[in-house]
């Protein structure tokens, strides 16, 4: 199972699909980016991540909110840099 097909079994969980999910992963391409969002995945990091990088993209998660988040809400973040829409 990949993360994305993780990203789809978490969002369909309705006591999950407020899971703010993370990749962490090699793969940095616009492809993977796009498939990450669609399934579901709130933030894209391309390895190798900083310490710093890691608890921006954590600290996210509480300046979200509580419960399930819109479909399409999805974020990207690449390595080192800012989220960016996909």
């Amino acid at each position: 199972m990949d993360d994305c097909a993780v990203a789809r079994a978490v969002r369909a969980s309705p006591t999950l699909k407020g899971v703010f999910l993370v990749a962490l992963t090699g793969y940095g391409d616009p492809k993977h980016r796009r498939e990450a969002a669609v399934a579901g995945i709130d933030a894209h990091v391309v390895k190798p991540v900083t310490l710093e990088r890691l608890l921006d993209v954590l600290a996210r998660t509480s300046r979200r909110g509580p419960g399930p988040q819109p479909r399409g809400q999805s974020r990207s973040a690449g390595r080192g840099g800012s989220a960016t829409g996909t």
